[in-house]
């Protein structure tokens, strides 16, 4: 039976050929290039959501529901 290999494994032999093929330097400037090095976890993803659905819930908090255009004019006669 032939062996399953893990993410990990896989990862490891395709970059041994990718350095076998293109060479060190190759490598390293993609290194230099950076990246996420996995896919997000469940735990990242649901912290997301809730970040997103936070900042929909308190859409206009910051400026105490008033629009821009009304900010700008109570600044302007603020400072005149």
């Amino acid at each position: 039976m032939r062996h399953k290999l893990t993410n990990k494994e896989a990862g490891r032999l395709g970059g041994l050929k990718t350095v076998a093929l293109y060479g060190r330097e190759h490598m390293k400037e993609l290194g230099k290039l950076g990246g996420r090095p996995r896919l997000p976890t469940l735990q990242e993803i649901r912290d997301r959501k809730a970040k997103a659905s936070n900042i929909e819930n308190n859409k206009g908090v910051a400026t105490g529901g008033y629009s821009l255009k009304e900010l700008k004019l109570m600044w302007a006669s603020r400072t005149a």
